[in-house]
């Protein structure tokens, strides 16, 4: 379960995001938003 957290939040890291806290909230509001930064959407 770790390293899906620590997958997340490198993502988040990569698009742009320095605060966790907003980046996690953004991407639990919808599901496109975390495919989106997959490049799956």
């Amino acid at each position: 379960m770790s390293s899906l957290r620590n997958l997340a939040i490198a993502v988040l890291r990569r698009a742009g995001y320095t605060n966790i806290a907003p980046g996690r909230r953004w991407a639990g509001y919808n599901v496109n938003h975390p495919l989106t930064l997959l490049g799956f959407a």
